[in-house]
């Protein structure tokens, strides 16, 4: 199984996390090829907040042409038509993401929308998020 890391700004998060999706332009097509369900997503919130907010798993992937995000709409325009459906393993409520996102202690350099990433890495975000979410603030466990 394959892990990636998944970059966006906080309000596409509280929506994706909310509908189990996640969307990602089609210069982003090849990775995306390469999902399988099964494999592990990292979901990183961009500033204010800088950090791992959760990891889910992948359902399954489909291109699509209808608008599901508030820029799409806004524009008319199907910014993101390659869409990743997920189930969430664990996730911090939006409204402690701030105090208690995951930073890891081995830098994360965040160069853009999607990352593969490498087993040890993975298995150490996970290990690190399990450990620093506290359960009270906790969605979808």
């Amino acid at each position: 199984m394959a892990s990636y890391l998944l970059v966006g700004p906080p309000a596409n998060w509280k929506i994706g996390i909310d509908a189990g999706k996640w969307g990602l332009s089609i210069n982003h097509r090849h990775p995306w090829e390469r999902m399988a369900q099964g494999d592990t997503l990292f979901f990183y919130v961009t500033r204010p907040v800088s950090g791992l907010v959760g990891y889910g798993y992948v359902i399954g992937t489909q291109r699509v042409s209808s608008f599901f995000w508030p820029d799409e709409s806004r524009k008319r325009e199907s910014l993101w038509p390659l869409q990743i459906e997920f189930k969430i393993g664990k996730s911090l409520d939006s409204g402690n993401w701030e105090n208690h996102r995951f930073t890891p202690q081995k830098p994360l350099y965040v160069q853009r929308s999607i990352q593969k990433l490498d087993e040890l890495r993975a298995r150490d975000f996970v290990s690190g998020i399990d450990s620093a979410f506290v359960t009270s603030h906790v969605i979808n466990e």
